[in-house]
Formats: C-alpha cells, structure tokens, sequence
C-alpha cells in the first residue's frame, strides 16, 4: 500500500537529504512506515536537522514550504496545497493527524480516488474551553480554534476516523462514519524499566516533562513545590522539555521565582531530551512524575513514566481519567 502522511511538524532536511523531525514525531512515522510499501510524507520543510533522523527507505518527502503561522495557513491554504493532488498520485490512502490549521481545508485539494482517513489526537474546541481570555490576542486566538474546530467537523462527518482517546471517541462518534480508538506511545519494549527503590533514596527527585507553558501547569507545581520544600528537606524538582517560544520567557520567569522562594538549589531545568534512552534516563533517575496539566488529550509522558516504574500524580482533564484511576 502507498500510504501519505502530513502533520504540521516541520521536517528538517540536511545536507545529505536525510529527514530529521522530533523524535515523538520520528517514532511514530517510522512504524507507520515499516508497515507499508511506501511513504509520502507530505510536511512543512527546513534547512536543518531535528533530533531523530526518519530511518525508513521508503519514505518519500513531499515539501509544501516552510511552516507559517496558523492564521496564514488558514486563509492562504490553497499556497500551500494546490499541488497536493500531484503529490498524491497513485496513493491510496492519505491520512492526515489533527487538529491542524490545514486539516478542514486539505479533502478540497485531493482527488476521489484517494481515500482521506483522520487520526485526530486533540480537540481545538477543547483547547478553546480552557483558555483564559485575559486580552485581545486571546480572545481573537480562542475565536480562531473554535472556528477551525466547526470546519474540521464537518470534514469527519461520513468518513472513517482515528482517534487515541475514550474521550475523543465520544465527542466525534455520532458524527463519523466509523471511529476506532487507538492508542499511541513512543515506548517500546526496551523501555520498560523495572524500579524497585522508588523514593527510597536520600533525595526523592520529582520529574515534569513535557512543553515548558502555563497550561501545563508549570506554575502551580513550582509553588507547591516550594511549599512541600519547607516540609521535606529531601525533594528535588526536575523540569524537562520544550518551550513553543524562542526566548524561553516560562522557564526564565520559574528561574527567577525559584530565586525568591528560595528553591533555586533545588529546581533543575534540563531542556528538550530526544524520546528514548535520552529521556529514559530522567525517568530512570526519578522517583515521582508529576504533570498538573489544565488539559490534555492522553499524554504520551504518562505511557513512558509508568513504562519506567514511575507513579504517576496528574489532573483529572482529557482522557487521563479514563486511564488512570485515584
């Protein structure tokens, strides 16, 4: 089977034409890959190198530019698209992972003889619900998810449709031809991890991990941190991952908190770690995983943490609770 693939990710592209995209993005793309005869990775492309190369020989890319802020994506979509029937020439089935800017807009470019299918692993209109509208620019970007979000539902109505969520399933299965859930993860059987010594060493090092932002709940957890510090002498927090904006401005604003409540000598920020041996290795020196995020959809982290022997402390948002029981 001849299969394409697009998701908003950007792919970079080296020197020697080798396909590098993060490393969550890698593995999944991978084993896609290994289960069909061919392919056609259809993405948003830069000069550069990400932190997993795509190691399939089948994989062939198909660049629509570089990536452009949603907004331009939205209302200049046909820029981007116009050749996607081209690119899709002889493949049989195009399946496209949402929410994205582009996703409502794609089925008006490809032909009928491919078939479209969606694996959709999150909701804009949930991400519109909780987020606080504190000014202008949050108020025009929760309008924004809210309308892309109605015209993506009118593209699952009478097609076949993926998700990775119970909770997912019940918000789009009366609209959807069929649904079926299926379950994603980066762990594979090498990264299961047998711990016995669970906080019961000198220091007990509690692990974040995931985007470095607000809604993650990174603020509340340094605070309770901070609080739980002047209790127990023996905590550590780790904080590992990424943050969406360039400066780093969450990550320094916790820098300089842990300064005034005094914690600094005992929160550690270690940045983006590649999915794998990497990132195991923090959940391997960790005792407690922690993740206060304000919504998710099922977070990958947890499928890893508890992969590594970790308990787990989370919200009660998205899908974790039909995972993960008190």
């Amino acid at each position: 089977m001849r299969l394409a693939f697009y998701y908003h990710i950007p792919v970079g592209v080296d020197i020697n034409g080798d396909l590098y995209v993060p490393s969550f993005h890698g593995f999944f793309i991978d084993s896609v890959a290994s289960n069909i005869s061919e392919l056609i990775l259809i993405a948003h492309t830069f000069e550069g190198v990400d932190d997993y190369r795509l190691n399939s020989s089948n994989i062939t890319l198909k660049s629509i530019g570089p990536i452009t802020s949603s907004l331009n994506r939205h209302f200049f979509h046909r820029k981007l698209l116009f050749k996607l029937n081209i690119f899709l020439e002889n493949v049989d089935v195009f399946l496209i992972r949402s929410p994205s800017p582009l996703a409502p807009f794609i089925p008006k470019y490809v032909s009928d003889k491919c078939l479209i299918l969606y694996y959709v692993v999150g909701s804009y209109k949930s991400t519109a619900n909780e987020l606080s509208v504190n000014n202008f620019r949050s108020f025009l970007i929760k309008l924004y998810l809210n309308y892309n979000h109605r015209l993506f539902i009118r593209q699952l109505k009478n097609r076949h449709v993926f998700i990775n969520s119970q909770i997912l399933k019940a918000d789009f299965s009366d609209i959807t031809k069929s649904i079926h859930l299926i379950p994603t993860s980066s762990t594979s059987r090498n990264d299961f991890f047998i711990k016995n010594d669970t906080c019961n060493k000198k220091t007990i090092n509690i692990l974040f991990c995931s985007r470095i932002g607000f809604d993650k709940g990174v603020l509340e957890l340094l605070n309770s941190f901070a609080e739980l510090r002047s209790k127990f002498d023996n905590l550590h927090l780790h904080y590992v991952g990424w943050e969406d904006n360039q400066n780093n401005s969450v990550q320094n604003y916790l820098s300089v908190l842990t300064h005034e409540l005094s914690i600094s000598d005992y929160v550690s920020f270690h940045g983006y770690k590649k999915a794998g041996a990497e990132l195991n290795k923090f959940y391997r020196l960790s005792d407690i995983y922690v993740l206060p995020s304000y919504h998710e959809g099922f977070p990958r982290t947890i499928w890893e943490a508890m992969a590594n022997s970790l308990p787990v402390v989370t919200t009660t948002v998205g899908s974790i609770p039909t995972r993960l029981k008190p």
